[in-house]
């Protein structure tokens, strides 16, 4: 059975085929403080099932810190927490931020971008 969390951040959805997905809260300032709570959530929310597949879906999100890419792509933590990333870019404005991201921060976890649902799960679930 699924289980979810709500909070300021956004919502998370561990959903039944074991992929963690992330949900922004619209119009939110992801920086350093934001990236470090939804990790933390996240932890909790996963108990002894991290790390896991992740399916991030910024929607529209204000701002994306230099600091808040720099923590999703290096830190330990959020590598305690997810096994690889499929990012959403389904506007212009998350496609630019998604290839600022891959291209500047280079993340530790395997990371791809995606415009298509099924198709970023279907990477998630496939070792």
């Amino acid at each position: 059975m699924s289980r979810t969390l709500s909070s300021e951040h956004g919502e998370l959805v561990y959903a039944d085929d074991g992929v963690l997905e992330y949900r922004y809260a619209p119009g939110a300032v992801v920086d350093i403080e934001f990236a470090r709570a939804i990790i933390r959530e996240a932890t909790g929310l996963l108990g002894n099932d991290a790390p896991v597949p992740s399916l991030v879906e910024p929607g529209n999100v204000k701002e994306f810190t230099r600091e808040a890419r720099t923590f999703f792509a290096e830190s330990s933590e959020n590598r305690a927490v997810s096994s690889k990333v499929a990012l959403m870019v389904e506007s212009p404005a998350t496609r630019i931020i998604g290839n600022v991201f891959l291209r500047v921060s280079k993340p530790r976890i395997p990371t791809k971008l995606f415009g298509d649902r099924g198709a970023a799960r279907a990477w998630l679930l496939n070792d």
